[in-house]
């Protein structure tokens, strides 16, 4: 769930060094390094993992959106779609402030994720210039994504607060419908109360 994702992202960040751009060095045994090459593993699982629950969170999202496609809006049904979305909506404001988080991260420890591969700043299989040139260029990406991430999440911010309108005007519709229904009810019984006592006075 998105508690354990953040308790994990958490554990990400202080593997990175805390935006220092260090990895800690290994013990004479070899274990700080070990820890060091495992979560960051777990951060490249936990990255895939943020980018399916996105796609499952939209997923969601559409299919409350084609449910209410045919539903009135004063229905109770409608309403409750509509909260289910509001939750899905905050859950995917949610993974995207993660995504941010350890995009932040990473831009700040020098440490770029992709799917199954870290890219550092130590590298013995290729030149010095060429490692620079990968940072830069994973740097810049990494930015550039952020932005973008940026962007999202006050698009997503906007959304959620327009479904919270939405589930607002619903409900009033939904109290009004029922005040209408009410006062047609009312009005019958009325017409009937008279007939009644018209009747009885013959």
């Amino acid at each position: 769930d998105l508690t354990s994702t953040a308790k994990q992202l958490d554990k990400f960040n202080t593997a990175l060094g805390g935006g220092t751009g260090t990895i800690p060095k290994s013990d004479s045994k070899g274990s700080s390094g070990s820890s060091s090459k495992d979560t960051l593993n777990e951060a490249i699982y936990l990255t895939d993992n943020l980018k399916i629950a996105l796609e499952r969170v939209n997923a969601e999202i559409e299919k409350q959106e084609l449910l209410r496609s045919n539903l009135p809006e004063h229905t109770d049904k409608y309403i409750k779609s509509l909260e289910t979305q509001r939750k899905l909506e905050k859950d995917k404001l949610e993974i995207l402030r993660q995504q941010a988080k350890q995009l932040q991260s990473q831009i700040e420890a020098e440490k770029f994720l992709q799917t199954g591969k870290v890219i550092t700043n130590k590298d013995s299989k290729i030149s010095q210039s060429e490692a620079y040139a990968d940072r830069q260029e994973a740097l810049e990406q990494s930015r550039s994504q952020l932005l973008k991430l940026q962007q999202d999440i006050l698009q997503q911010e906007l959304m959620l607060s327009s479904v919270e309108k939405m589930l607002v005007d619903s409900n009033i519709a939904n109290f009004n419908f029922r005040r209408n229904e009410t006062d047609k009810l009312l009005a019958t019984e009325s017409v009937r109360l008279k007939e009644l006592s018209i009747n009885s006075d013959k």
